[in-house]
């Protein structure tokens, strides 16, 4: 969801957290480091895992998936996960419960 990422650094430079030109930095960071990432698509078993995850913990549905993203890259890698990042609760409790080691502060559901 590399949108997300961008739509997060634009929404600080919005608020006037962040300047515009960190915000072109950081936009410029994250975009460089794509080819390094491992793809998770969005196949009928990761939603699948998504509708698990809602049942089952108090999570939205963009959490849930991306949860089950992390878990299905886990699956495929066939080694744990050295961490998962986030940094909602709801979310960060959600992992633990499905056995990732997590890291990440409560900033708001």
């Amino acid at each position: 969801m590399q949108f997300e990422v961008v739509s997060a650094l634009a929404r600080l430079a919005h608020e006037r957290a962040r300047s515009v030109a960190q915000r072109d930095r950081a936009v410029a960071a994250f975009v460089a480091d794509i080819d390094a990432w491992h793809v998770v698509e969005i196949t009928v078993g990761v939603t699948a895992t998504a509708r698990r995850l809602l049942l089952q913990h108090s999570l939205r549905s963009g959490a849930a998936l991306q949860l089950a993203c992390a878990l299905r890259l886990q699956d495929g890698m066939r080694a744990p996960l050295r961490a998962f990042i986030a940094h909602n609760q709801r979310l960060l409790t959600a992992a633990l419960a499905e056995q990732l080691s997590t890291i990440g502060g409560d900033l708001g559901p």
